[in-house]
């Protein structure tokens, strides 16, 4: 939650999977919520001037 993605972590921890990976990353509703509205396209469609 620091910025990070889970294939970054994949690649730095040297997992081939990610079921591994998914052990490591916990993230509730409002976290997945969070990351979308950071970086969802759709922001600058509805971009307000």
């Amino acid at each position: 939650m620091n910025g990070g993605d889970s294939f970054s972590l994949q690649k730095i921890s040297g997992h081939g999977h990610m079921n591994m990976v998914r052990k490591y990353i916990q993230m509730t509703n409002m976290d997945v919520r969070s990351q979308h509205n950071s970086f969802s396209p759709l922001n600058g469609l509805f971009k307000k001037s």
